[in-house]
């Protein structure tokens, strides 16, 4: 940025006074604002009137001859011709590619990011990762910016998990497949370390020094220094960009200072991902609860409700254990049948429970039935019938001699006994429940 002789001695001697030109203190930071995509996969920075996004961008690759179990990096940085009068879209300017050396030497040689965690197969595939840094606007100290940025893509990033079939890896075989976060969740980076910078303007011969120049500031100081510092305190790198010499106590005190801003940047950034993960699981609750669900008690997918039209026919057909029974056995052979069925014409092999409760039974299976209208889930047993069960004994036909035994024993079953033979009161009951019962047959048949 070209700045006319007046402007910077004006900003000089502001500095002198202890006064810049927003009105900052000279060791004051602007507010930084992080937010994250909703792909997890990008970060945008607004420090001021700076804005930078970044995205990271995986793909499957090859790993490097010489390095085979490790993922590879690759870094870019690309100002928009919209954010500054001296940026040019579609050639790098000679700022992005030092900033390119800054963010390879700080994320990649320095091991902040494991890049052994990223081998799926060693020798054959890789995970590579493409970190495009964009510049929106220029409101200077693109360092930090780009650096913050970077950071904060990395660590809100979150990569595919895998699975790699057996095979010869030298023949190309084994087959690598990629899992939808449906199926498995997302993994996050190893990260070993998360460096952070501060960048400081130096103005005159050293006297004046402000921490995040803005632009206008940026071209009226004498040079620049950068220090990269992580969350433990450890010095990453130092960049200088003028011939001005610093002395032992301010390059000291310019070192402490780095570290308190690397502990507040490192702190905005924690508490904007925590932000971003509850907005996060927030919609998946939302997106769960809008889906389908399957209502309270409803049934497993092994079991169906019947309609009002089967569980007619349910009543209709259906027939009590020993009937079942007995038509599970005469399936088997006409042989068996016919023994079976002139035991059950003298009487005998028939559980008692059939001959004096077949009516009773009928009743139950009624009663039962209705509630299976209503909603009840069928099984097998008398009051429920599982569906498959039930279907099966649908298509088995009754058998009217096996149902007539019960329904004679049961003829003279509810007569009270002080009635004598001949009185019109127990002739009336039973000849209504001769028409019960004969009524009760018919509907067996």
């Amino acid at each position: 940025m070209r700045m006319s002789r007046n402007d910077k001695d004006f900003i000089v001697k502001a500095l002198q006074e202890e006064i810049r030109i927003d009105g900052r203190h000279p060791l004051e930071s602007r507010k930084v604002s992080i937010a994250f995509g909703q792909n997890n996969d990008s970060a945008s920075i607004i420090m001021g009137s700076t804005r930078v996004v970044t995205v990271v961008v995986p793909s499957l690759e090859s790993p490097v001859p010489d390095r085979p179990k490790e993922g590879t990096l690759r870094f870019n940085v690309e100002p928009s011709p919209m954010a500054a009068p001296d940026f040019e879209g579609g050639r790098p300017t000679e700022q992005a590619m030092e900033l390119i050396r800054l963010l390879e030497q700080t994320l990649r040689n320095s091991r902040a990011v494991d890049r052994e965690a990223l081998c799926i197969q060693a020798g054959r595939k890789v995970w590579h990762l493409d970190i495009n840094v964009t510049i929106l606007e220029h409101g200077g100290n693109l360092t930090d910016a780009c650096l913050l940025s970077a950071v904060a893509a990395l660590m809100v990033f979150r990569r595919p998990d895998v699975e790699a079939a057996g095979g010869d890896s030298e023949a190309g075989g084994g087959r690598i497949s990629l899992l939808s976060p449906a199926v498995r969740e997302p993994l996050p980076l190893s990260l070993h370390q998360l460096p952070l910078s501060a960048t400081f303007g130096i103005f005159g011969e050293g006297e004046s020094v402000v921490l995040d120049p803005k632009l206008r500031e940026e071209a009226a100081a004498a040079g620049t220094m950068t220090i990269i510092i992580n969350t433990n305190s450890d010095i990453c790198a130092i960049k200088k960009t003028c011939g001005i010499g610093t002395p032992v106590l301010q390059m000291h005190r310019l070192t402490q200072l780095a570290g308190e801003r690397a502990g507040e940047l490192m702190q905005t950034l924690k508490a904007a991902l925590q932000r971003h993960e509850a907005s996060m699981v927030s919609m998946r609750v939302r997106r769960h609860a809008s889906a389908p669900q399957q209502p309270l008690g409803a049934l497993p997918h092994s079991v169906t409700l019947l309609p009002p039209a089967d569980v007619t026919d349910v009543a209709q057909s259906w027939q009590p254990d020993c009937a079942m029974k007995t038509d599970e056995t005469s399936s088997s052979g006409a042989a068996e049948d016919s023994e079976q069925e002139d035991s059950l014409s003298t009487g005998e092999g028939v559980p008692e429970t059939c001959e004096a409760g077949g009516a009773e039974q009928s009743s139950t299976i009624a009663a039962s039935l209705q509630d299976t209208q209503q909603g009840t889930l069928a099984t097998k047993s008398p009051q429920v019938m599982h569906s498959k069960a039930a279907r099966e004994h649908h298509d088995r036909p009754a058998n009217p001699k096996r149902i007539a035994i019960g329904v004679e024993k049961k003829k003279e079953a509810d007569i009270p006994d002080f009635l004598e033979d001949g009185d019109d009161l127990k002739e009336d009951l039973l000849h209504m429940r001769r028409a019960l019962l004969s009524k009760e047959k018919r509907s067996y048949m």
